[in-house]
């Protein structure tokens, strides 16, 4: 996940100017600057921008750069929000439940909690790909699956939030490990 991060520095101001960021598909006139090669994106004067480039943020070579301390705490929110933005990404995701097809998200459960005391016996629910008669039983048992995927969803945010948490310095952020374990999409 960190490997897909950069940051804009000024080598005349051998200063970190922009926050850290996936690199954009087009920047000042450049078309399809993720398509560069790390070394060609470090340094810009070849596309007219001399004293610019792009680091990646796990290179060494950025400790040696100026940043305020508020750019640091910027960064970790920055951080923070892209993870709390894949986990909600996450949580939309189509789980697959018997080869039946669902989405874990609050509306799913709720309408089978309120469907389950409702009729307190076996009903259809509409999956997405199909329609499967469920008891009681396996609507519990559903509905503790959803409850799971939704929870490990959280503890994997909080995880990687307190990783970001430790990060006092930019030597921290370029050695920090962030790689996401999203739980899987296979209910069982």
């Amino acid at each position: 996940m960190k490997n897909d991060y950069y940051v804009l520095v000024d080598y005349n101001l051998n200063q970190i100017i922009d926050h850290i960021k996936p690199l954009p598909e087009n920047w000042s006139n450049i078309s399809g600057l993720p398509n560069y090669s790390d070394q060609k994106l470090e340094d810009l004067t070849w596309a007219g921008h001399p004293g610019l480039g792009w680091i990646k943020i796990s290179s060494t070579k950025i400790s040696k750069l100026k940043y305020s301390p508020e750019w640091l705490e910027i960064n970790k929110n920055n951080l923070k929000e892209s993870i709390s933005n894949k986990k909600v990404e996450s949580q939309s995701e189509i789980l697959n439940y018997k080869g039946n097809y669902i989405i874990a998200d609050e509306k799913t459960k709720i309408n089978l909690i309120v469907k389950k005391l409702l009729s307190n016996k076996s009903f259809y629910w509409k999956f997405i790909n199909s329609h499967q008669l469920l008891s009681v039983e396996e609507v519990n048992t559903l509905l503790s699956l959803l409850d799971n995927y939704t929870q490990e969803c959280y503890n994997e945010e909080a995880r990687l939030y307190s990783i970001i948490d430790t990060i006092t310095n930019i030597d921290d952020l370029i050695s920090i490990k962030l790689s996401a374990s999203w739980p899987s999409t296979i209910l069982l």
